[in-house]
């Protein structure tokens, strides 16, 4: 994985970590709204992670190389 990847990679951690804070407050207030909206923005996360995640083994695959 690159450097620009890497850090893009990284950045959708952090907004991750967010998103599992804004649902674990929307658990504690026990507000609905709060609640819905954190678990849309984890599952948008999740979606903008995914093709990052896929390019990455997809160039490891073509190029036979295993690196960390």
């Amino acid at each position: 994985m690159n450097r620009t990847k890497r850090m893009q990679f990284c950045g959708w951690i952090l907004f991750l970590a967010c998103a599992l804070l804004f649902v674990a407050e929307g658990f504690r207030s026990e507000s609905p709204l709060l609640l819905v909206a954190s678990l849309l923005f984890l599952l948008g996360c999740l979606f903008f992670i995914i093709p990052l995640l896929r390019s990455s083994s997809s160039k490891k695959q073509s190029t036979g190389r295993t690196s960390s």
